[in-house]
């Protein structure tokens, strides 16, 4: 018969009977750590303001006109946001639901007003980079500004955010004030 193999006979089994083995787990394809750069943005977000071991926000700069779609955003991944006017933009500033935005918002914006401002960085985060390398690049900042004194401004990580509502993302920690 054309197709078959020769010597091999087609005989009906009965599965019922038959034992299957016991596989292994599968492993995941990709790694969980990496996996976060290809979940939605917000989902990622949530991820990072929740499971880090020190309380972390974020503000995002968005043209104004994305503002009500990423705060919507924001809310739907159950964070806490709050809009801050700083040097005539608008920002909002997101965090986790325990943290209380009012007490980095008045810090911020007193900060933000002194001579001793902030200064984003990029490059050495990618988008869905794990949060114990955040909290480091955080850390960086706080002791670089520790270092070089108050009247140098601190250097925040930042992140480019991709997607229907995209923007600026600096990470912050109350630890820098």
């Amino acid at each position: 018969m054309p197709g078959t193999l020769p010597g091999v006979t087609i005989a009906s089994t009965d599965t019922d009977s038959q034992s299957i083995p016991d596989r292994g787990e599968t492993e995941a394809a990709v790694d969980p750590i990496e996996d976060w750069a290809t979940r939605e943005p917000w989902e990622y977000v949530h991820h990072v303001l929740t499971s880090s071991a020190s309380p972390l926000v974020m503000f995002f700069k968005t043209p104004t006109g994305d503002i009500p779609t990423a705060a919507l955003g924001a809310l739907g991944a159950d964070l806490r946001l709050q809009k801050m006017l700083v040097d005539n933009e608008h920002w909002l500033l997101i965090g986790p639901p325990d943290v209380d935005l009012y007490e980095f918002g008045v810090r911020f914006q007193t900060r933000a007003g002194s001579a001793d401002k902030f200064v984003f960085r990029f490059g050495n985060l990618n988008w869905g980079a794990d949060v114990n390398q955040i909290e480091d690049e955080v850390f960086k900042a706080a002791m670089e500004r520790s270092r070089r004194g108050r009247g140098v401004p601190a250097t925040l990580p930042a992140q480019f955010m991709a997607g229907a509502v995209g923007g600026f993302v600096v990470w912050y920690a109350l630890s820098l004030m």
